[in-house]
């Protein structure tokens, strides 16, 4: 310990080495030194908190606030390490993994042991045509080049943060008026013949136009579909609801929280009948200006979608083979989407006696330190996303915040950009390496914006989809996951909200920059 190192100069100048910087305040030297002294630590250490506490809150200087939170995961830390189980919200903390004891507190090489399991996927041991070309798309203006790559990331989408989708109901539901607002902007413009909106809701015997937001049919408690009518709810002071008939559309297909317009009548102020459902058309692929992009010869990027591991075990083989073939093909960029850490993995909730228990965290970090040693040494950029629905260290809520990265992990992934001399003491950093972003969001590579998200939100609405085909038509029709992909870019956002009588009103996260 060496707190009596920690002074203002000190720790603006090793900052500013890193491209951070530190607000003139003496509480903030006198906490960290009180840190130092609580925790037992160096000031070097205390410097590699600092740097990953400003790298998860995506700050470039350090304030008072940012070493309270310090403070806090420090004592969450110890409490760990003195046995003393911490928990968060409806997620469950411990999962049964390895067969040796494992050690209270685990150094980086003990959480590597605990990824590095001997236990082996058979089948996906056994699978044939490895490494083969499924399919292949070359764009028509590609031209090869040698150049090497220079890469510029940027968020399109503000990073969402923690218990985002925990707002006030009032919030949630301003958000829900403007979200149809928008949308019924759009059916306008792309259908001259509304002229003007009606109220589903009111009694009118002349056809109208009206626009809402399809529900559960909350009188019944049953999902809506063939003998179960759809409810619209509309967008009024009041919230209104009114049942749907559609009996009259011949070809359609709805999900609850899609926002849909519609002509038809409403004769008895209960239930709208539907004569014409409109469809809002796909969004057009934006025109690439190459004057706009960033001259940076050929791009390659390497994606992977979780979960990393097979049903039976926790096997880390699968997340191990694709890291080694991005050492191999070098890429400018990786993207690893969650689970890390997969809450549905039944070798993670199955007890065994001969199991031993660790908690979701730690595994969740020998992840994340598996990953970092197989790209250490080299310049990959290395984005994370975590899986609002799936990641065990998460609360299950959508959207959800940047995964919370250890310092010494940042460290690592952070290697041989730059290289620093200090007191005789040798630094290889450069945390624009690392990105952590939400789910969803969008990012810019040197100037084309890419959109991701979780895949659970294509089961989640094939579980509340009501499809009805036109018998008579010859037109093949799409398969269900393209025609739900083609219906959330159709309707400008990564997710449906769900309404019904026994849950709060949930905000739909949409992104008004995806246009």
């Amino acid at each position: 310990m060496d707190d009596e190192t920690i002074d203002y100069e000190w720790l603006s100048g090793s900052l500013e080495d890193f491209g951070y910087g530190v607000e003139e305040d003496v509480k903030i030297i006198n906490k960290l030194k009180q840190l130092c002294t609580e925790f037992n630590k160096t000031s070097d250490s205390m410097l590699d908190d600092v740097m990953a506490a400003l790298l998860n809150n995506k700050k470039k200087t350090l304030n008072y606030f940012i070493v309270e939170q310090l403070e806090q995961e420090l004592e969450k830390k110890l409490k760990k390490t003195l046995g003393t189980p911490t928990a968060k919200p409806h997620v469950s903390r411990i999962t049964q993994i390895g067969k040796s004891p494992a050690p209270v507190k685990r150094k980086l090489d003990d959480l590597n042991a605990l990824v590095a399991s001997p236990a082996v996927d058979g089948d996906f041991e056994k699978r044939k045509d490895v490494g083969k070309i499924v399919s292949s798309l070359k764009g028509k203006l590609f031209q090869s080049s040698g150049k090497a790559a220079k890469i510029s990331i940027g968020l399109v989408t503000e990073p969402v943060p923690q218990f985002y989708a925990s707002d006030k109901p009032a919030y949630v539901i301003n958000a829900k008026s403007e979200r149809m607002t928008k949308m019924a902007n759009i059916f306008k413009e792309q259908y001259p013949e509304i002229t003007e909106w009606h109220n589903a809701a009111i009694i009118s015997p002349e056809s109208v136009f009206v626009y809402g937001e399809v529900v559960n049919d909350i009188w019944e408690g049953q999902p809506f579909g063939e003998g179960n009518p759809a409810t619209l709810l509309v967008d009024d002071e009041n919230g209104s609801l009114v049942k749907l008939d559609l009996t009259n559309i011949k070809d359609f297909c709805l999900f609850s929280g899609m926002i849909i317009a519609m002509q038809g009548v409403n004769e008895n102020g209960e239930t709208f009948v539907a004569s014409k459902l409109f469809q809002l058309q796909s969004p057009a692929l934006p025109k690439i200006q190459p004057e706009n992009l960033v001259d940076s010869g050929n791009l390659h990027i390497m994606v992977a979608c979780g979960p990393f591991t097979s049903n039976v075990n926790c096997s880390y083989s699968h997340l191990q083979m694709f890291l080694d073939l991005v050492k191999e093909q070098k890429p400018n960029i990786v993207i690893l989407m969650g689970p890390f850490v997969d809450r549905r993995n039944k070798s993670l909730t199955e007890k065994d006696k001969n199991t031993v228990a660790i908690t979701y965290e730690t595994q969740h970090e020998a992840v994340l330190l598996m990953i970092a040693r197989a790209l250490e040494g080299t310049s990959t950029h290395v984005i994370l996303q975590p899986n609002a629905q799936r990641d065990a260290c998460l609360v299950p809520e959508f959207p959800c915040s940047p995964l919370q990265v250890p310092g010494e992990i940042s460290r690592i992934l952070g290697e041989v950009a730059f290289v620093i001399s200090r007191n005789f003491y040798y630094y290889f950093f450069n945390f624009q390496r690392l990105h952590l972003i939400s789910d969803p969001a969008i990012i810019s590579v040197n100037g084309i914006q890419i959109g991701m998200v979780g895949p659970d939100i294509l089961a989640h609405l094939s579980k509340s989809t009501w499809l009805v085909q036109d018998e008579s038509d010859s037109q093949p029709s799409m398969d269900r996951i393209t025609r739900l992909a083609a219906s959330l870019l159709r309707h400008f956002q990564f997710s449906y909200s769900n309404f019904s009588k026994k849950k709060m009103l949930k905000l739909v996260y949409s992104f008004e920059k995806i246009n």
